[in-house]
């Protein structure tokens, strides 16, 4: 990987996040990281639409959403 030297000293934030997204995954068995970050990442985005969801009582959340989805027989 190619170090990047300003004359400040510093790297920028967007460089540091393109850096860290422009390198491949690794997915093998024995790496689970990518796995438990996205599952982390999912669960905080579902938590955070619920409580949002919760406070403005104007939608409907996520999680009502599924059980009464999957409360239903599907008849195909």
């Amino acid at each position: 990987m190619v170090v990047k030297k300003f004359k400040s000293g510093t790297e920028y934030l967007q460089l540091k996040l393109s850096d860290a997204l422009a390198t491949p995954l690794v997915l093998q068995k024995q790496d689970r990281k990518s796995g438990t970050i996205a599952w982390g990442g999912l669960a905080l985005a579902i938590i955070a639409y619920d409580t949002y969801a919760i406070k403005s009582k104007k939608i409907e959340t996520l999680t009502k959403s599924f059980w009464r989805l999957t409360e239903k027989k599907n008849n195909r």
